[in-house]
């Protein structure tokens, strides 16, 4: 469904756009259905997911951020 979700996936480049009234519903299956596409859309979420949005990177920021704390 068209949202921000935390602004993390793009639109047509980690996700395939669905309208909230489903109008897009038709582009959609168009999309899923073209199997080259739905890969690269999958290897592009997967790769800004592990670029971007591991534990790792999450506990990385959560340290910098304590950290920031202490120095002030």
């Amino acid at each position: 469904m068209e949202g921000r979700y935390n602004d993390i996936p793009t639109p047509d480049v980690h996700c395939i756009r669905l309208a909230s009234e489903f109008s897009s519903f038709g582009d959609l299956m168009d999309t899923f259905c073209d199997e080259c596409r739905r890969q690269q859309i999958t290897e592009a979420a997967r790769t800004h997911a592990m670029d971007h949005h591991t534990y790792a990177h999450h506990a990385e920021t959560v340290s910098a951020i304590l950290t920031e704390g202490r120095a002030a």
